[in-house]
């Protein structure tokens, strides 16, 4: 699996060929939200199942899909920073051990835009 670098230009509007079923891409873009951004890359897994883009980051258990790549892309920043702020939100003490760790490991992604 080839590790690229794309810019989100590259990215819009772009189809994987036809062969290529997987894609190992580092999203450095600046994100959609007004509120966060990346700390580093983020290794993302692009793959195509039939008609359908899917983005993801498996160990953090984030996914997002769309018809392009750059939709795809989009519901995965969406879920990101969704999942991001309802833990960041929810006390400690309510979070299950596994909610801690994925908290913990969102926050050495993600960080407010002042």
């Amino acid at each position: 699996m080839p590790d690229e670098t794309y810019s989100r230009e590259l990215l819009d509007g772009t189809e994987l060929m036809p062969y290529a079923e997987l894609k190992l891409i580092q999203l450095t873009h600046p994100l959609h939200s007004k509120h966060y951004q990346l700390k580093q890359p983020l290794p993302i897994i692009i793959e195509r199942e039939n008609h359908l883009i899917i983005c993801s980051l498996p160990e953090l258990h984030i996914y997002g899909c769309g018809d392009t790549i750059d939709g795809a892309l989009q519901e995965f920043e969406h879920i990101l920073v969704t999942d991001y702020e309802s833990y960041s939100n929810t006390p400690t003490e309510e979070l299950t051990q596994e909610a801690q760790i994925l908290l913990f490991e969102l926050n050495e992604l993600l960080e407010s835009v002042k």
